[in-house]
């Protein structure tokens, strides 16, 4: 066999690049990092709402509380009347039991539940035996043993303090859970803290949380639109498939559907109703369906609360006057709060207070005995004559009607004041809030602005765009949908089109997507004059369609459409322009024309600056879209504080859930491995992934991506159980999903292929590259080069097996194309020359050996006199041919040429030196005997 210097192979180095589309308005890239091509030289029962789980069966139901209910017990029959007494109360407190009887199952459970707080119920016995499994579970909140044959003085009891009892009697249990689950829902109300760091200006201070910015549009589009009976029938019809095996819950929704008007909104919000659990944890998950299922409540109560507001403010809120809240806050929250003293805090729901000390005194004392929560008592300032959100006294009108209650209506702000621990109530604080009607003026601006960008003539057009904006797209297809069915004209019909189609092309839908561009683009082009305005944003969507496809050639030409009617017609802010610009420096990068993407690219950013707030997430995307053209241009120092400064905008301006935050740290961990700061990149590429993993279905191919990006870390640090583990999981994505993208899937074999190859499992290796072949074959002129590339690395996988004469057929092969298609290209007809002359040297065929290795020289040397190290080599691998043909004064001639050649180079050349002297002394070997 020849030695490793003999060989001259590639091994594929391509950017994998997923478009990441947006309405027109973002477009981001998942760029992967790239290989370096040079370094490879070598039993379930339903009753009521109970849930029974066994290892072989679950119940997925919507998770409508901010709570779930399991009880653990030894499998008593449900005929026991012990257990269907116990069922019967636990079922009075909760909408849903998850019922266990064996532990593995429900340890799962707890383990793999989100969102949600755990209360477990579980007898002495069992208690014991998974305590320490499941004690330090986040998601668990508080252990209730209900046990007759266990009291509280037990040890093991007092070791563990998610433990809350020891309870002998169904009565009492269920009254502490009531009063838990009811604080619970009092402390999962959504809350924005203020980032602050000592580093950053004073006006950064009153930053709101995005998460304000999205549910205020939410919100502002919901009340804009007048409430029908369609919207109360429904939500009643979603409640109704959610409890349909609770009858309590079903009776409960006949009766909602019943009394509900407008003016009962306030009473069936603030009672024990479905309504409340249920509204408060979609504001606070940002679940936008729910929220558009329920915005005629939103809009009925905001409505309700600015009567109120102007009845009493004359009467009842004469003077300034207080008001309480109490409640629990986690220890996270409690630091973000003491860290923001002086800044702004919003509520971004219904704020519901009292003028009852006692009442808001008792929740949060009671909420300062669970484990990792500090009770917080609220002291709230009003100033009635301080124009502000309204607020109301919904003593009347409430179910509570002792509590004195005092609803203040979504995102009010509060200006937070002192902070100091209440002298009365172990690890309760007081906190002092004031009501106030200041904002953060950037937070303005950038809210006006995505406010214009979501502009539409109707509430539903908004709620489509702003929808697509925050990511929930099967709402919006839904939407787009209805809107179709009831569309004026086809004009209308078509707009709508284009809108789907960048739907169906973010959800993976290839074939819907091009039809619905097609369909509406045709019509456009027919409806609407050829520079019209409206026609260049539909142009630059096709192209986003188009360009998610892997179609860039059709995404170019329609988005050099698009920036031709924008440069004639300029709006008037240019908005329009810098979107044209951006847009086709992203399919120039795609098609590594660099300096053409990066000329398109800062045209946009120099556009955006001038009309954009510092803060607004297209100038993250601008700085995010030059640094990827810098790192692909091997200028990383240039890219990596680009990054930084994307990710910082986007950090501050983009919802938590916006997948453009996880494109950009998939695009940073790119960075740090081309800077081989592989711990960093890791970092990076997991956060990246833990948003897509929560966000996208489990197939999307930006899943793939970032696999495949993780498992090339894995790769450059040597852990290759792990890079073969992600490099499966990736690879499993592509080949169910992406028919229509054979290079991205190409270079999924490719890299599965080379990590074979690290660990020499060549069988496995070869298996890979032929897939990787039969994908480039089907779209051969396109992928020309990348078949050059795997002819390359099958041969040398054949020659590793010892079975030459299939790896000159695929030298040959390669040699073909390279002829035919590069005949320029003399570093790879080096290549090919050189590992074709190995093929026959090791077939004996010793003159074809020397006429290919000879020819390989002479192109190094005429057209290649720089690349000392490869000419090197060639004299190496002649030498050896002399040698195999007893000829060793020459080839001791040939090897000294090649050691004086290597020798002047650089130190780290130090393998190949020690190569060629072995290889002098075998020949002297050779020749003396």
């Amino acid at each position: 066999m020849l030695s490793k210097g003999e060989y001259e192979i590639c091994q594929r180095s391509l950017a994998i690049v997923n478009g990441k589309i947006g309405s027109g308005v973002l477009i981001n890239e998942i760029i992967m990092s790239r290989d370096d091509a040079s370094n490879m030289i070598s039993c379930m029962k339903d009753t009521a709402n109970e849930r029974t789980f066994s290892s072989s069966s679950r119940l997925r139901r919507r998770t409508l509380q901010n709570y779930v209910l399991l009880w653990l017990h030894n499998g008593i029959e449900l005929s026991n009347k012990e257990y269907q007494n116990n069922l019967s109360h636990f079922q009075s407190v909760a909408d849903d039991i998850n019922i266990f009887t064996q532990s593995n199952d429900c340890i799962d459970f707890i383990n793999k539940v989100k969102n949600v707080k755990v209360f477990l119920i579980v007898d002495n016995k069992i208690g014991q035996q998974i305590i320490s499994i499941i004690h330090d579970s986040p998601q668990l909140d508080t252990i209730y043993i209900f046990s007759n044959n266990a009291c509280q003085e037990e040890q093991w009891i007092k070791l563990w303090f998610k433990i809350n009892n020891v309870y002998n009697e169904i009565e009492c249990l269920c009254k502490v859970l009531r009063l838990a689950m009811k604080e619970c829902n009092k402390n999962s109300i959504s809350m924005s803290f203020i980032s602050i760091d000592k580093e950053i200006s004073t006006l950064n201070l009153n930053q709101l949380d995005p998460t304000f910015m999205y549910t205020q549009l939410l919100k502002e589009v919901l009340l804009d639109m007048k409430p029908t009976k369609e919207s109360l029938k429904d939500f009643v019809a979603f409640a109704r498939r959610q409890y349909i095996s609770n009858p309590k819950k079903l009776d409960m929704i006949n009766d909602f559907e019943r009394t509900y008007s407008s003016q009962m909104s306030i009473t069936w919000y603030t009672g024990e109703s479905i309504v409340y659990e249920i509204l408060n944890r979609a504001l606070r998950l940002m679940e936008a369906d729910l929220i558009v299922d329920m915005g005629f409540l939103i809009h009925d109560i905001h409505y309700e609360l600015c009567k109120l507001y102007k009845e009493q403010l004359d009467n009842d809120f004469k003077t300034p006057f207080t008001v309480y809240r109490g409640q629990g806050l986690s220890k996270m929250d409690f630091d973000k709060l003491i860290k923001n003293q002086g800044g702004l805090l919003s509520f971004n729901n219904f704020l519901s207070t009292s003028r009852d000390l006692s009442v808001s005194t008792f929740f949060a004392e009671s909420s300062a005995g669970k484990p990792n929560t500090v009770g917080i008592l609220f002291k709230l300032f009003i100033d009635p004559s301080a124009p502000t959100i309204p607020f109301a006294s919904v003593r009347d009108g409430s179910f509570f009607k002792t509590e004195d209650e005092i609803l203040f209506s979504m995102h009010s702000i509060f200006r937070i004041g002192k902070i100091e621990k209440n002298d009365d109530a172990i690890s309760v604080y007081n906190v002092e809030l004031t009501l106030t009607s200041d904002d953060d003026k950037q937070l303005r601006i950038l809210t006006e602005q995505i406010r214009d960008e979501v502009r539409e003539e109707t509430p539903w057009g908004r709620l489509g765009k702003l929808m697509i904006r925050i990511g929930q797209l099967d709402k919006a297809e839904m939407l787009y949908n209805s809107l179709v069915d009831h569309a004026c004209c086809e004009g209308e019909k078509a707009l709508y089109r284009v809108n789907l189609a960048v739907l169906k092309a973010k959800q993976n839908d290839p074939q819907k997507a091009i039809d619905y561009c097609k369909q509406g683009i045709e019509v456009l082009e027919k409806t609407l004059s050829s520079d019209d305005l409206i026609l260049s944003v539909c142009y630059n969507s096709a192209g986003a369609v188009y360009y998610s496809l892997g179609n860039y050639k059709e995404a170019l030409s329609f988005y050099e459409k698009s920036l031709e009617i924008t440069q004639e017609h300029p709006p008037s802010d240019g908005r329009m322009l810098a979107i044209s610009y951006n847009s086709i420096g992203v399919v120039h990068h795609q098609m590594k024309n660099y300096p053409k993407a990066l000329e398109s690219f800062q045209m946009s950013l120099l556009i955006r600056e001038k009309i954009l707030p510092l803060n607004h997430p297209d100038l993250g995307a601008s700085y995010m879209h030059i640094g990827v053209v810098y790192k692909d241009m091997k200028e990383c120092q240039k890219a990596l504080p680009l990054y930084h400064k994307a990710l910082e905008i986007m950090e501050k301006t983009l919802h938590p859930n916006d997948l453009n935050l996880a494109t950009c740290y998939n695009n940073i961990g790119g960075i740090y491995d081309e800077i081989e700061e592989y711990p960093k990149s890791l970092e990076f590429y997991k956060k990246g992934l833990e948003m897509f993993e929560k966000r996208l279905p489990s197939n999307h191919p930006s899943l793939a991506v970032l696999y495949l990006n993780i498992s090339k870390i894995y790769k450059s640090m040597i852990q290759y159980s792990e890079a073969i583990e992600f490099c499966k999981k990736g690879l499993e994505i592509l080949e169910q999903t992406n028919p229509l993208n054979y290079l991205r899937l190409s270079i999924a074999y490719n890299r599965m292929a080379s990590l074979y190859m690290d660990i020499k499992e060549y069988s496995k290796a070869l298996c890979f590259y032929e897939k990787e072949r039969d994908t480039l074959e089907l779209n051969p002129p396109q992928n020309s080069y990348d078949l050059i590339t795997c002819y390359n690395c099958i041969g040398y996988v054949y020659s590793i097996k010892e079975n030459y004469e299939k790896a000159l057929l695929f030298y040959q092969e390669e040699q073909r194309i390279i002829e035919k298609i590069y005949p320029e290209d003399y570093r790879l007809l080096a290549r090919v020359f050189n590992n074709i002359g190995g093929m026959y040297k090791h077939m004996k065929n010793y003159s074809d050996a020397l006429f290919f290795l000879e020819k390989s020289l002479t192109i190094k040397k005429q057209i290649l006199p720089m690349d000392y190290l490869s000419i090197s080599l060639s004299y190496n691998n002649i030498a050896m041919l002399y040698d195999s043909m007893r000829n060793y004064v020459t080839a001791s001639l040939y090897l000294e040429q090649a050691l004086s050649i290597i020798e002047g180079l650089s130190s780290s050349n130090y393998c190949h030196i020690e190569q060629i002297k072995n290889n002098i002394e075998l020949v002297n070997q050779h020749a003396s005997q």
